[in-house]
């Protein structure tokens, strides 16, 4: 079940590695730490686009071997660092930015709160928060991520898909104020979050 699960993760995140390391202006990040970030393509694709930006995969103990090979063939490995951990328990501390890649929708509200106030006790306070789902429309309008919604609703107890709206709660609830939402393909954004 987990290998099932780890061919979906990235199969999902590859065709939106390229588009977040050209959507958004990571010049004044100088680490990015992927959090849960599978074999790390998001992080690859933005490390490959970024000379100079070092990064840090943390993810559960199983997954990181992969991780670690995955990056290295990438040739990554003198740039980045791969650490176990348990997004629930501890989020790495002290960097600039920090990401949230197909994360927060298979949680309900409480548990992608846990997840968002580790994440606000490790982030610097100028530092960015940024999270890759699919963001909802507020009004009723058709979404590709509506029939997405009903899928996370029956695979993962309480995962869910959220408006935008319903993320600026969240993240206020957390710590975080919503900056901006960039548009991806596929019905997917890149949500800006800072500290507050």
């Amino acid at each position: 079940m987990g290998q099932i699960f780890d061919t979906y993760m990235t199969s999902r995140a590859m065709p939106f590695a390229e588009q977040v390391a050209e959507r958004y202006d990571f010049s004044r990040v100088d680490t990015l730490v992927d959090v849960a970030g599978g074999k790390g393509h998001i992080l690859a694709a933005v490390l490959h686009a970024n000379p100079r930006m070092r990064g840090v995969l943390v993810d559960l103990d199983h997954v990181v071997p992969g991780a670690t090979a995955a990056l290295t063939a990438q040739g990554l490995m003198e740039r980045c660092e791969v650490l176990a951990g348990d997004f629930f328990a501890q989020v790495p501390a002290g960097f600039d930015a920090y990401l949230l890649a197909s994360i927060l929708h298979n949680w309900d509200d409480q548990d992608a709160e846990r997840i968002l106030r580790r994440v606000r006790e490790a982030i610097r306070e100028d530092g960015r928060l940024l999270i890759l789902e699919m963001v909802l429309p507020d009004e009723d309008e058709p979404h590709v991520g509506k029939d997405m919604d009903m899928r996370m609703l029956a695979l993962f107890d309480g995962g869910t898909e959220r408006t935008g709206q319903e993320y600026s709660v969240l993240l206020e609830k957390t710590g975080f104020r919503l900056t901006e939402v960039f548009d991806l393909s596929a019905g997917a954004s890149l949500v800006e979050a800072v500290p507050v």
